[in-house]
């Protein structure tokens, strides 16, 4: 899967010089790189008064964003998820909050649910949901630099199991549900998060998986 936005943290802010060097300082020091960052102060999307440092992390892109897919350089994008979420805490603790684009927010996601020793991993889909902002006009609405208030879905397969993922522009991991692919976890799924359902016993199960099989 290919992104369309860059590697980039939105900060809400006015002290956009002061914060600047706070920020990138917390970055290196969880092993973030910020070679060729990029910083820029504007506003966004609420009223002229919203103030913002906007920083594109330009190494990271030229990196992650060139050509190879997730699946090819996977091992980067987890180390860069769990770097930015030691990050995130050491910026909130200044008392700031950060958004997240949509490829930093992946990299956040992927390393939440990849686990260690993983066979097959492949990133399959993923969504972005704006929160409402009458203030902005609609084509504005999908641009992260405009109106960085969103939630990402992103669906990642590992080995046998397809990961449903939410994760909000600020880092938070909302929801996360495995959905199992194999023919006998599909059917042991219920209504009630995973309990085998009473439709099919045991046995019954074992001779659906093998005419499955064929």
């Amino acid at each position: 899967m290919q992104f369309k936005e860059h590697f980039e943290l939105l900060i809400p802010t006015s002290e956009t010089e002061d914060i600047r060097d706070a920020v990138l300082a917390d970055l290196r020091s969880t092993q973030v790189d910020t070679n060729g960052a990029e910083c820029t102060p504007g506003s966004y999307g609420y009223n002229a008064d919203s103030f913002s440092l906007a920083i594109v992390l330009g190494a990271l892109g030229t990196l992650l964003l060139s050509g190879k897919s997730i699946e090819e350089n996977l091992d980067a994008w987890i180390s860069l998820g769990s770097r930015l979420k030691k990050a995130i805490r050491k910026i909130s603790q200044r008392k700031l909050s950060v958004r997240l684009s949509e490829p930093a927010a992946a990299s956040i996601a992927v390393a939440a649910i990849s686990p260690r020793g993983h066979n097959e991993i492949e990133f399959i889909s993923s969504q972005i949901l704006p929160i409402r902002n009458r203030s902005l006009r609609p084509e504005l609405l999908s641009v992260f630099s405009q109106h960085p208030d969103r939630y990402y879905f992103f669906v990642i397969r590992i080995n046998d199991t397809a990961h449903s993922v939410c994760i909000s522009s600020e880092g938070r991991i909302i929801r996360k549900t495995p959905l199992p692919l194999d023919f006998t976890g599909f059917f042991k799924l219920d209504k009630g998060g995973g309990r085998p359902t009473k439709r099919y016993s045991r046995r019954a199960l074992k001779r659906k998986s093998r005419s499955a099989r064929g």
